[in-house]
């Protein structure tokens, strides 16, 4: 065994030796996957959130590494956590939780890939490149559903959250004042709208502050509500401040549907008080009375911006719809239309449909080919595929019911409550971009539905095992 451990280590030092000599680039990163692995075995808990770090500053760092490849590494690090918890568990013998997501997800997996090889609109690895960012989302659901997280880390994970959105807040207001000193040492330029400058810290855009401002407003609202700390109260002001100054609609606009659905909630109304209720929607309403002005300016214009017909994202829904028309009922495949692919590889659906020579849609100028998400599901998995995603996210909010009936402690209510926000404001921003396709927001969108799922599966077989009574 020794003999071949040496061997073994022999092998990889050369390996890495001759790629410093010859592609320093590759050497790095397989020094990188070989250490993230180590340190995500021993400490899988701590990985997760300094992974999350990693991905909100994804940005700055390829700016100052100088290195596209920088953005492909939340991919790779998501699989290769993937894999190591499935390990992990195999290795350890212990049981891999259920969900409702399996089903759905399963059928519309095959939806796709069926229709990715009946139609071959993109080239193999275009599709399956699809598929990876399609399932990336739902890899971090899984990871979450089996870390066994414990309370204590997610009181812990709030702590650290609560400072850097704080942080965040603080970055991006010295950006709106000097956008010469802090955008530019980030690579970041500065966004204005109506004349005025939008928050945008070291995000890279405003669209980004807002989404990271909302989630950590669904936190802090589910923590005023089931802890009523005058800290969270001061939280769910500063990040809904902070939602407003981005000048972002759709982000707001979903953290009051949240904020609404959750003290409309049977669950919620029934562990709460009234006046609990009462003063924390008051609050938020007093917020937004206070930026009014600003408010109305930014939603006087949305029927111009987006809604007439020839806004880049009412041509999306229109071709979308086209596209699941045209290749009824599977879709035309992955990596097809819209989504993340559609921006690294040009599909010939953008030609067919006449979408190429309109601004933001165009090869040369591809910005807006990932402006929303649901034109991308339908066209490329079609209308069977559309409804195994609905019934995804179904389950998932099934999942968050549930916990609201289970759960009695402070940091198990509030991370239900937490959850459900997330689920509505996500269902909000992916009418802009494919939110459920990217990792940074499926950590939370999706991640905190299965840490919830986690506890509950953990808690049946608690009950269900004789020797636990």
């Amino acid at each position: 065994m020794k003999i071949l451990v040496a061997v073994a280590v022999t092998v990889v030092i050369t390996y890495v030796f001759l790629l410093f000599v010859q592609v320093p680039v590759l050497a790095i990163l397989f020094l990188g996957t070989i250490a993230f692995c180590a340190v995500f075995w021993v400490f899988p808990k701590s990985s997760v959130f300094f992974f999350l770090i990693f991905m909100l500053f994804q940005g700055p760092i390829a700016y100052f590494a100088k290195a596209g490849v920088v953005y492909n590494l939340e991919e790779l690090g998501i699989v290769l956590m993937a894999v190591l918890v499935a390990v992990k568990k195999l290795v350890l013998r212990k049981p891999f939780y259920r969900s409702g997501v399996d089903l759905p997800l399963l059928s519309l997996v095959l939806i796709g890939t069926v229709s990715s090889f009946v139609y071959r609109i993109v080239p193999p690895v275009v599709a399956f490149g699809g598929l990876v960012l399609f399932l990336k989302g739902f890899l971090l659901f899984y990871i979450f559903l089996n870390l066994d997280l414990e309370e204590d880390d997610i009181r812990k994970f709030k702590t650290w959250f609560y400072m850097l959105g704080i942080f965040t807040v603080l970055y991006g207001v010295l950006a709106g004042i000097w956008p010469g000193i802090f955008l530019a040492a980030v690579g970041s330029v500065p966004y204005t709208r109506f004349g005025m400058p939008a928050l945008q810290a070291y995000l890279g855009h405003p669209g980004s502050f807002s989404a990271l401002m909302g989630v950590l407003f669904c936190f802090a609202f589910a923590d005023r509500l089931s802890r009523k700390s005058p800290k969270s109260t001061l939280l769910v002001v500063i990040f809904l401040a902070g939602i407003i100054l981005s000048l972002r609609r759709t982000t707001f606009l979903g953290v009051l549907c949240g904020s609404v659905c959750v003290l409309l909630s049977k669950q919620v109304r029934q562990k709460l008080q009234k006046e609990t209720s009462v003063k924390i929607l008051g609050i938020v309403l007093a917020v937004c009375v206070l930026f009014s002005g600003l408010i109305v300016v930014l939603y006087r214009d949305l029927a111009v911006s987006y809604l007439t017909s020839e806004s880049p994202r009412s041509m999306l829904f229109q071709a979308g719809v086209q596209g699941a028309a045209d290749h009824f009922p599977l879709g035309s495949g992955f990596g097809t239309f819209s989504g993340g692919m559609g921006q690294k590889f040009y599909s010939p659906l953008f030609y067919k449909y006449r979408l190429s020579s309109t601004w933001g849609l165009s090869k040369a100028n591809p910005g807006f080919i990932n402006d929303t998400f649901w034109p991308h599901i339908i066209a490329e998995t079609g209308v069977f595929g559309f409804l195994c995603y609905a019934g995804i996210i179904w389950a998932l909010f099934r999942v968050c019911f549930r916990a609201l009936r289970v759960f009695r402690s402070e940091t198990g209510m509030g991370l239900a409550i937490a959850a459900f926000m997330l689920l509505v404001l996500s269902l909000v921003e992916s009418t802009k971009a494919p939110f459920y396709e990217m990792a940074l927001w499926t950590f939370f969108y999706f991640g905190s539905v299965g840490v919830l799922q986690s506890w509950m599966s953990k808690q049946r077989s608690s009950d269900e095992d004789p020797a636990g009574q």
